[in-house]
């Protein structure tokens, strides 16, 4: 049987979803059927706290529609938007593509740097990189000051300015693997490892092959603590497509 693996980008643009797509389909294992859909509402592209939080309700309801369809599913920003949330809809994998690059790069390296978009991303990549417990590798986060959607529309001038950016994490910040978790990025990892001579992780890339993994294991995300069940019913107005799911009956 293969596998089927939903991946979703939780902003609205197609043409983002498309480069997801193209990084996606070059990794994938050739027996996975991968399927791609973004929500018709929310933010354009997510690079604010608010962003984040509008778009996770798109990412959720998405992952509760389908969740009997598919085998893993991967949040295709590297905000990781309604993470936890996703893992108590399904214990299905559901593997984010900011946080799947950061648990590879230990393994290449002693620390790692993320290369970022614009100057907000600094605190929230190191606030992200706290939560998942990986702080002690991180050796620095550097942004390159442009927005999610203007790197996305221009990629070569983007590559000189992130060649410029790793130079800068490898020779100042110590790092030994650079990783690149915004999807708006996909596709430029191959490029800048050839440049710059250290590995180049991209979350898309490492998140697909993760969720491939852990389906081939056999493995479920974990109900005795952390994602466990509610003891009881409750209400939730307004959004009635969740009130079925397990969690919350």
């Amino acid at each position: 049987m293969p596998r089927r693996i939903l991946i979703i980008n939780p902003n609205t643009s197609a043409s983002m979803t498309e480069e997801i797509r193209r990084s996606a389909e070059a990794v994938k294992l050739p027996d996975t059927e991968l399927t791609y859909t973004n929500p018709s509402e929310g933010p354009e592209s997510i690079e604010t706290y608010l962003d984040e939080a509008l778009s996770a309700i798109g990412a959720l309801r998405i992952i509760a529609s389908k969740r009997e369809e598919f085998d893993a599913f991967v949040i295709a920003c590297g905000d990781d938007p309604g993470l936890n949330g996703a893992r108590e809809i399904t214990d299905k994998p559901v593997v984010p593509i900011g946080q799947a690059p950061m648990l590879i790069a230990p393994l290449l390296g002693r620390r790692f740097s993320i290369l970022g978009t614009w100057s907000g991303d600094q605190a929230r990549s190191e606030d992200k990189v706290a939560r998942y417990g990986l702080s002690a590798f991180l050796a620095s986060v550097v942004p390159s000051g442009e927005t999610v959607l203007s790197s996305h529309r221009n990629h070569e001038a983007l590559l000189a300015r992130f060649e410029a950016m790793g130079r800068k994490a490898v020779d100042e910040d110590g790092a030994e693997v650079l990783i690149l978790t915004c999807a708006g990025l996909a596709g430029l990892h191959n490029r800048l490892q050839e440049r710059l001579g250290v590995p180049v992780l991209e979350g898309i890339s490492c998140a697909v092959r993760l969720a491939e993994m852990l389906v081939d294991l056999g493995l479920r995300t974990s109900r005795s603590h952390q994602h466990r069940p509610l003891p009881a019913p409750k209400t939730l107005r307004g959004f009635d497509d969740f009130c079925g799911l397990d969690c919350f009956k």
